[in-house]
């Protein structure tokens, strides 16, 4: 046992889809996670789960940094940058995430598989705070540990595409509005909710941070798993599984919703028709990154039931990281 770990996080691709204005906005949140994550205070759940461990974590975030601002300068916009490694496999699209992990002064040293449990914890976290700034900003595809008995654990993968999609959608169907955030307010929201405190989630806030989690991890195509875990998230955020009500309750949060972007119908329809079995199973895809996959991702129109669904409870969950709660309250009127 010892009081500080230190490590990599090596990802395999960190590029997310972006063209010119998102890929400079997605470059700004990292310039600011790089400063704000630089070294901070962090509280987390043992491996095994009997105890609160407080540490002191310093992470260092210049390699995506620099792949994200090389990418942008050669390429103009990531999407552009992607194209090219489509074309020529020796195009990087790698880079290392450092992270030193210390004992706060006053907590009993660290053992390895707590300092990984940490450290994927951490992830996931920072996984969330910069997507919920800037939807589809950070992708994690192929990430895995390095370092000292770093071959006994495995690091998690994440896709931007969920919340990607999720930001499309907001700007296609121009509605609801993204909420503007900041990575700090972010942050001490999720600590706020013990999100890293507990290795399972009891309340409903983090039942739907961890169905986003869940979620991003569905990388190439959206099925059954990801309508089971998009209806659930409305119940969840919502307090009804009512159709009507839940149509209702998102009306008066977000507003009147477009015909076109209402998608509960069909998201409710697809959640039964799997549940009777009556939906059709697809086996694992093959997932591509060819030109022409490329070239049609970014001039699709991002309107499945996923994707609407996705803009909506990805917008309910700024909401609340705004307003500073967790959880809508809804007051019900009885006219007699």
């Amino acid at each position: 046992m010892t009081s500080e770990q230190s490590f990599h996080i090596h990802v395999d691709n960190i590029i997310p889809h972006a063209d010119k204005p998102a890929s400079q906005e997605i470059f700004k949140i990292w310039k600011a996670a790089h400063q704000f994550f630089n070294e901070i205070d962090y509280q987390c759940v043992s491996a095994d789960g009997k105890k609160l461990l407080n540490v002191q974590l310093k992470l260092d975030l210049s390699g995506p940094l620099d792949m994200l601002e090389s990418a942008i300068q050669r390429s103009d916009s990531l999407d552009s940058y992607r194209q090219l490694h489509a074309e020529n496999c020796d195009t990087e699209i790698s880079a290392i995430i450092a992270v030193k992990i210390e004992a706060s002064a006053g907590t009993e040293a660290l053992n390895t598989e707590d300092a990984y449990y940490i450290a994927s914890t951490f992830q996931q976290q920072l996984f969330l705070t910069l997507n919920l700034a800037f939807p589809g900003s950070c992708k994690l595809i192929g990430a895995r540990f390095v370092g000292q008995n770093a071959h006994l654990y495995e690091a998690q993968a994440f896709d931007s595409k969920i919340f990607y999609n999720a930001r499309m959608s907001c700007h296609q169907e121009a509605w609801p509005a993204l909420q503007a955030l900041d990575l700090p307010t972010i942050w001490n929201w999720l600590n706020d909710q013990g999100f890293s405190r507990s290795d399972t989630a009891i309340s409903n806030i983090n039942k739907v941070l961890v169905n986003l989690l869940k979620l991003a991890q569905q990388r190439h195509r959206f099925g059954s798993r990801s309508a089971l875990l998009a209806s659930q998230q409305f119940e969840l955020l919502l307090g009804t599984g009512d159709e009507a009500m839940l149509r209702s309750r998102t009306s008066l949060i977000l507003g009147d919703i477009p015909e076109s972007a209402d998608c509960f119908v069909a998201l409710f329809k697809l959640r039964n028709d799997l549940i009777t079995g009556n939906h059709p199973v697809r086996r694992p895809a093959l997932i591509s990154h060819s030109v022409n996959d490329e070239g049609c991702e970014q001039i699709s129109r991002h309107n499945s039931t996923i994707e609407l669904a996705s803009s909506i409870m990805i917008n309910l969950v700024q909401r609340l990281i705004k307003s500073g709660k967790n959880k809508f309250q809804f007051k019900e009127t009885l006219i007699v």
